[in-house]
């Protein structure tokens, strides 16, 4: 078996393209720019991608596509002149992604039809997700609606989630290995190949694509990392096919598996943006959305561990972190091939019941408003708590959890992340704490990569 590299580092002398992000990094990703962030995420990405969804629902600007924005009726050419855009990116979108799909899992898959297939696709994934561009011109009247709230009232909740009540078992039952389909390897010349794995997800019954970036070694990787986006992002689709975390494989002997979440990318709900039924549903949004893709990552790690055997660690950032927890609580009562043997939780909060209250990208879409309207007292809200945080007692060896907060964090606050560190005893070493909020801190593992470097360290042991 071929063994781990050494982590990469980061440069301490001499002024190398990585010494510069990094001192970039510490003088630009700072909590202004969290702020800054936030106001444009709430203010102009997720209204513009509300209106985005509403218009590909739509084939001209009608009532229901003002009922579901909140445009002005003043603006219906801007609007119709928006959705025509959107829909025709759309159709050239969807014919990339049936060559695409027959390159990839069709009869007779190709590595030169997948490599032609694949950029025609990535050109016209970043074309359809830009569209929602032209609707700018409604959001500078009055703010658009930037989320569809479709809150379940706690009746509807239990009627739904009430049997997982009855306890761990009932709540989280062992995954089953999913039957995955694999497309044809293209080879880059950075060390490592990609290729993507299709399964069906056992609780939403959709398909989950994943991306793999796997090292090109005559005896192959030696491991595999599970990495978990945030809420609304979807890298694939906005052009960051070159992750900048990705080429981690080709250089340590890790795969890298980057799964599409449940509503996210390719699996994006027709009406809704993606990410947008997480955000919109409430407790249930979240319930809903851990129920799925703790049951998807649980199988996934199965198989990767019975196709490429190693460790595999677990990654997860913002929502993906969030999740990451929640499945290595609930893997402690499953067999050990569905158990991650790392976590790198990036961006994290054990205080998931305050979320609603102290969020503050709920308080800018609103979501502590339109929860009370649906009925949602804090009392009813601990009710699901076993469903959406993770267990007090560390579901691993605290030596091999990895943590990154961001002091300023505000989005998932840092005291819920610090106290979650303290009751699972992740050890001072493996504790990273940085002056920067949500997104910087995210974004600031990419020019400081030490956490993640620790994590590759204890899998490799």
């Amino acid at each position: 078996m071929a063994k781990f590299a050494e982590p990469p580092q980061t440069p301490s002398a001499g002024w190398s393209a990585e010494r510069f992000r990094a001192v970039f990094g510490r003088a630009v990703l700072r909590p202004w720019l969290d702020g800054a962030a936030l106001s444009l995420l709430s203010r102009w990405y997720f209204p513009l991608s509300r209106a985005w969804a509403a218009g590909l629902e739509s084939t001209d600007a009608d009532d229901v596509f003002f009922a579901a924005t909140g445009a002005s009726k003043n603006l219906a050419s801007a609007a119709d002149w928006a959705i025509t855009r959107s829909h025709r990116r759309a159709a050239t979108l969807a014919a990339a992604t049936r060559r695409w799909d027959a390159a990839a899992f069709g009869p007779t898959p190709s590595e030169e039809a997948l490599a032609l297939a694949q950029a025609s696709w990535q050109r016209a994934a970043l074309s359809h997700m830009a569209s929602r561009v032209g609707y700018a011109p409604l959001n500078l009247p009055r703010r658009l609606t930037p989320v569809r709230f479709s809150i379940s009232t706690p009746d509807d909740v239990a009627a739904r989630h009430g049997h997982r009540l009855a306890g761990p078992a009932a709540a989280w039952p062992q995954p089953s290995m999913p039957a995955v389909a694999m497309s044809p390897a293209i080879t880059n010349g950075d060390g490592f190949r990609v290729r993507w794995l299709r399964f069906r997800s056992p609780v939403l019954g959709d398909d989950v694509t994943a991306r793999v970036d796997e090292p090109v070694a005559d005896d192959g990787p030696v491991g595999t990392l599970v990495m978990l986006h945030g809420v609304s992002m979807e890298t694939e689709h906005w052009g960051d096919g070159t992750h900048p975390l990705a080429g981690l494989g080709g250089r340590t002997g890790l795969r890298i598996i980057r799964p599409e979440g449940p509503w996210h990318g390719r699996r994006r709900r027709p009406g809704w943006y993606g990410g947008e039924p997480t955000l919109a549903g409430g407790p249930a949004g979240l319930i809903d959305t851990f129920e799925a893709w703790v049951q998807e990552v649980g199988g996934l790690i199965a198989w990767a561990r019975r196709t490429c055997g190693g460790p595999v660690g677990v990654f997860g950032v913002s929502l993906g972190s969030l999740t990451a927890q929640l499945l290595a609580s609930a893997a402690a009562g499953w067999a050990a091939e569905y158990r991650p043997d790392g976590l790198l939780l990036v961006a994290t909060s054990g205080a998931i019941d305050e979320l609603s209250d102290t969020s503050s990208l709920a308080g800018a879409l609103g979501l502590s408003e339109a929860l009370r309207a649906a009925g949602w007292t804090a009392a009813a809200q601990t009710r699901w708590l076993s469903l959406a945080a993770p267990a007090l007692d560390s579901p691993l060896d605290p030596a091999r959890i990895v943590m990154l907060l961001g002091r300023a964090d505000d989005l998932t606050p840092y005291d819920g992340g610090r106290a979650l560190a303290s009751a699972w005893q992740v050890p001072p070493e493996n504790l990273f704490e940085r002056p920067q909020g949500h997104f910087t801190v995210s974004v600031g593992l990419a020019t400081n990569p030490e956490p993640l470097q620790r994590l590759v360290s204890i899998l490799s042991r």
